[in-house]
Order: structure tokens, then C-alpha cells, then sequence
């Protein structure tokens, strides 16, 4: 009368990828198929990678190159260059809200 019910087990022991916040996503100019940039800050290199927040408060991304070099970058100035356009003879990125944590592309502007 009552029938079992099998489940496959093998799915809900798998972890599940977190999957990305929304937002825009573009390749990083000069950095290969291998790392993306978000509107919001984010760096992706087939995973999130976490920024480190120097002892000035900038918020700064190490990334490897095609040749296993490791290169620091300031993330607000990867964001400004991904997503920006730069006026002639601008070299500086103004933090609209003040906060150097907050690397999102619509609190960045060319200076």
C-alpha cells in the first residue's frame, strides 16, 4: 500500500557553487581569458577572489599573467579603467561616496 520513495543522495552532497552577485561581468584588458571584472569591484579568475585592504585603505587584487608573474593592482583603478570612460589627461579616480572600500563602478569617477 505505501510505496518508498529513493532519493539520488549523491546531488544534495555535492556543494553547490555560490553563484555570482548581478551585474555586469567583461574580460580585464591585458590579463588573458583568465580573469573578469564586475561593475561592482568583484574580480572573478574562475573563482571570486578576495581583495586585501592596505594600510592606506585602498582595497588592492593580486593577479597572475600569462606567464605566472604576480602583479598587485588597486582595484578601484581596475574598475575605473574596465567601466569608465577616461578623459584625456585624467590619472586620478575620485570615490564619490569617500568610502575607499567602496570600489563599485557607479561610486568611481575620473578625476
Amino acid at each position: 500500500m505505501y510505496g518508498t520513495i529513493q532519493r539520488d543522495m549523491s546531488k544534495s552532497r555535492q556543494k553547490e557553487e555560490p553563484k555570482p552577485p548581478a551585474g555586469k561581468q567583461v574580460p580585464m584588458k591585458g590579463m588573458g581569458a583568465d580573469y573578469r571584472i564586475k561593475d561592482d569591484g568583484t574580480v572573478v579568475r574562475m573563482l571570486y577572489l578576495k581583495a586585501r585592504v592596505r594600510k592606506d585603505g585602498f582595497k588592492t587584487v593580486t593577479l597572475i599573467d600569462g606567464e605566472g608573474g604576480r602583479h598587485t593592482y588597486l582595484l578601484h583603478m581596475l574598475v575605473a579603467r574596465t567601466f569608465l570612460k577616461q578623459p584625456p589627461h585624467t590619472t586620478r579616480v575620485r570615490f564619490k561616496d569617500g568610502s575607499k572600500l567602496n570600489c563599485a563602478a557607479a561610486n568611481l569617477e575620473w578625476v
